[in-house]
């Protein structure tokens, strides 16, 4: 009976330290994702806001460790199209950059940048539904079809 409780109270404290949410998982070579920025970020002269955009594979990556920078684009553009050409569960991830224009009046340095917000976690979606993309190649063409001898 001790033992039975053990597990019973293992098995509920479990269930209520992880969090329950599933990935909402698109299958596709190509996807768009979009986003609301915040109006806050407003620049003066001489600074500007990026978008930055990252795709982690869930699989090999699932702590975000080594993300694959995709694309900037300005912050006032909010949508983004990623093509895959890799086969995986990926992730996408945003974050905005501060930079700076350079004395030179042509290069721009990165002085900050705001939290990752990833497509699965609840707080960064859409009303908290997560998403991911699948990404698998099409099947290689049959080659050399013949009958067997004596067919």
């Amino acid at each position: 009976m001790k033992n039975f409780i053990i597990i019973l109270l293992s098995i509920l404290l479990l269930s209520v330290s992880v969090p329950a949410y599933s990935v909402d998982w698109k299958t596709a070579n190509q996807f768009t994702v979009a986003w609301q920025n915040d109006p806050g970020n407003i620049a003066y002269e001489g600074e500007r806001y990026k978008s930055r955009l990252f795709l982690v594979n869930f699989k090999t990556d699932p702590g975000k460790v080594n993300p694959v920078v995709i694309g900037m684009a300005d912050v006032d553009v909010t949508e983004f199209t990623f093509s895959l050409a890799d086969r995986g569960s990926y992730i996408v991830g945003i974050e905005v950059v501060a930079e700076i224009l350079q004395e030179d009046g042509i290069t721009w340095q990165e002085i900050n940048q705001s939290e990752r917000c990833w497509s699965d976690m609840v707080s960064c979606t859409d009303g908290g539904v997560t998403f991911g993309v699948r990404f698998f190649p099409k099947p290689k063409v049959i080659k050399n079809l013949r009958p067997l001898p004596g067919q």
